[in-house]
């Protein structure tokens, strides 16, 4: 069950990263195109690739974030920052009022 799940992300990965350099690339080939105008159909595709590129490189800050968030709280945790603060929880106290 986990080599299926591992071979279709590894797929899934794939297929994002051909359709960004795909997206690049069109939008490098057709940076100079005769415009014919408000209706062009190249400039509303290399709109819908610019968003597209857009998105992905959002989701791929997201995802650097929350992946750096356990190694932080790691670094936190081994180095001891914060130690001083004293909460009900670290002094497992009941509050049964």
């Amino acid at each position: 069950m986990h080599k299926g799940r591992k071979l279709l992300s590894a797929f899934l990965a794939l297929a994002v990263l051909c359709t960004f350099f795909a997206s690049v690339s069109f939008i490098v080939h057709e940076a100079d195109h005769h415009c014919t105008g408000e209706h062009c159909p190249v400039c509303a595709a290399i709109a819908v690739c610019r968003t597209f590129i857009g998105t992905l490189c959002l989701t791929a800050v997201l995802s650097v974030c929350f992946l750096m968030r356990g190694t932080f709280s790691r670094i936190i945790r081994a180095f001891h920052i914060f130690s001083g603060i004293s909460t009900p929880v670290s002094l497992r106290v009941k509050l049964l009022n």
